[in-house]
């Protein structure tokens, strides 16, 4: 895993040499390009290869909850609480009680498995849908002064019941981004 800032030169490198390549009079898919570049590049890259990162993890606590952050930062760079204030910007707000943590894990201590990615098991939105069901006719036959507070508390308790996975799942189906769009008013 490496950062953007590791990786950008060596992009940068190649580009060029995409760009100064010609295939004139070159046979079998072969071109001809600037042997100073392609050194350039092999040089980068040989760089990257030695290249030792360190694994940060910003906390950031505030009203809502947490929210973690992970850095692959260089060996030697410093990433500290204030650098993790100062990436978070105007999300970090220290007048309302929010803090700004930050657990960095030595090169020898990350793990790199190179494991096929798993594929999430499919999730049946069925059940969530007849529970969203209920719980508007539970609204609508409320008096209308609980039926907010009963909708907010039943659909609290079936989030509960969602497993992890099923939670991204759903909050990344269209028809939820959507509503989430309309209700924030960003459309």
């Amino acid at each position: 895993m490496y950062t953007r800032s590791q990786v950008q030169p060596l992009l940068a490198l190649v580009a060029e040499i995409a760009s100064m390549s010609a295939a004139d009079g070159c046979a079998d898919g072969y071109t001809v390009t600037s042997g100073d570049a392609v050194d350039a590049a092999a040089a980068v890259a040989k760089k990257l290869e030695g290249a030792s990162f360190g694994l940060v993890i910003g906390q950031h606590d505030h009203r809502h909850g947490s929210s973690h952050y992970a850095f692959g930062v260089p060996a030697g760079a410093q990433f500290g609480e204030a650098e993790f204030q100062a990436f978070l910007g105007d999300q970090f707000e220290p007048d309302r009680e929010e803090f700004a943590n930050v657990i960095a894990f030595p090169e020898k201590e990350i793990q790199v498995l190179a494991a096929p990615e798993a594929q999430p098991e499919p999730v049946d939105f069925e059940p969530l849908e007849v529970l969203i069901e209920a719980a508007k006719q539970h609204g609508e036959d409320s008096e209308p002064d609980h039926e907010v507070g009963d909708l907010q508390d039943f659909l609290r308790a079936m989030w509960e019941l969602l497993t992890p996975e099923q939670r991204l799942a759903y909050a990344g189906l269209p028809a939820v981004r959507d509503t989430y769009r309309n209700a924030t008013g960003d459309i």
